[in-house]
């Protein structure tokens, strides 16, 4: 099992975290990069 069937909201809980502030700009790139981490893994699970 992938790991957005784990976190199927991990983009609104990152949407959240932004909105509240509470996510440094460095902890977000740390996030974004985990997240085309996960992608690139998503897509290459697929083929």
């Amino acid at each position: 099992d992938d790991f957005v069937s784990y976190y199927p909201n991990w983009l609104q809980e990152l949407e959240q975290l932004k909105r509240s502030k509470k996510l440094s700009t460095n902890h977000e790139k740390q996030i974004k990069h985990l997240i085309l981490l996960m992608k690139a893994y998503i897509e290459q699970e697929r083929h």
